[in-house]
């Protein structure tokens, strides 16, 4: 009888650490879905854009980075900057409406009469920063209108051809 009741003492105890274990785990579990809250409503609002951002940040990027230069890349518009020191010209003048510039690539690409797979950058990554359009006046007006199409249609995930 004794040695039963220590063991009926012993499985309680265990049983007890278990529900303890069991307890935290729901815990976590719960914190973790809390975490992904953000995440449902990016996919819910039909934002994929936003989604195959952090998923090149997080995957493809680093990925593209391990490649022997130079390389060709697909890469989110979203996750580009702009070039330091590179001036867009926006002003009224032929130059930005005739085929290469920002004017005629936006109307281009909104009425489906330029591929954005046309469209092709140069691009670096700089300690964890994508650069585009690195060969400035002649790349600008392009990175411009990628980001504008990007703007104006943020139900589709906009990304260009970078080399």
């Amino acid at each position: 009888v004794r040695e039963a009741r220590q063991a009926e003492a012993a499985a309680r105890a265990e049983a007890e650490k278990e529900r303890f274990h069991a307890a935290a785990c729901r815990e976590d579990a719960a914190r973790l879905d809390n975490g992904l809250g953000p995440w449902r409503t990016l996919q819910a609002a039909r934002a994929p854009a936003v989604i195959d951002l952090v998923r090149f940040l997080q995957e493809d990027g680093p990925d593209i980075l391990k490649q022997p230069l130079p390389a060709r890349a697909k890469v989110p518009v979203m996750a580009l900057e702009w070039p330091p020191h590179t001036d867009l010209d926006t002003s009224l003048a032929w130059r930005n409406f005739d085929e290469r510039g920002v004017f005629a690539l936006i109307q281009g690409l909104c009425s489906a009469e330029v591929d954005v797979e046309s469209l092709e950058l140069t691009a670096c990554c700089v300690e964890g920063r994508w650069l585009g359009a690195l060969h400035g006046d002649t790349e600008a007006p392009r990175l411009a209108a990628l980001m504008a199409f990007q703007a104006f249609r943020p139900d589709v995930s906009v990304v260009a051809t970078c080399r």
